[in-house]
């Protein structure tokens, strides 16, 4: 068991902020306000912060922190349901929902004082063709939009609002 233990899932791709310092920043802080150590995966694709976060839970981890976007936060939360292993949240995509829903600040400093507090809370979650969803759901526009913003090579929010109106000229229902 790894109690004392938590995972810090990065996502280097997510938003545009640069992560260089992420892993010993969240470290020193959590480590030293919580007294737990943390170790650090980095994600390289599609799949690998469930993965890391599934591994986190059989490993009997007391926590996985998502830092990256929505879709990291998804892939990290859908492993961890219906486990006792406690969520932390670094909102560093494009948009945030999920912690911008559960005023998490997007801030880096601020969001670890708020997973520094460890009021840990239960959390529900809705399911579509049995996958589990924790920010938004879309579907229509509203998904081919976000479907093609996510093979866009950038991040940020130009690179919404370029996606929305490409997807606009082009979408039919």
């Amino acid at each position: 068991m790894n109690k004392q233990r938590l995972l810090l899932v990065i996502n280097p791709i997510s938003g545009t902020s640069k992560k260089e310092g992420l892993s010993e920043l969240v470290s020193q802080r959590l480590s030293a306000s919580l007294g737990m150590s943390v170790d650090v995966r980095i994600t390289g694709g599609k799949g690998d912060a469930q993965r890391f976060a599934q591994e986190a839970v059989e490993q009997g981890y007391y926590g996985v922190i998502a830092a990256g976007g929505d879709g990291t936060v998804n892939e990290v939360a859908r492993a961890l349901c219906d486990s006792d292993v406690a969520f932390g949240v670094i909102p560093l995509g494009s948009g945030n929902g999920l912690a911008r829903h559960l005023e998490i600040p997007v801030d880096v400093n601020l969001s670890l004082d708020v997973i520094a507090e460890n009021n840990v809370i239960a959390c529900d979650y809705a399911t579509v063709n049995d996958q589990p969803f924790f920010c938004t759901f879309g579907m229509g526009f509203d998904a081919a939009v976000s479907d093609r913003f996510a093979k866009q090579k950038k991040r940020g929010k130009f690179m919404y609002v370029k996606s929305a109106i490409e997807e606009f000229v082009k979408y039919r229902p």
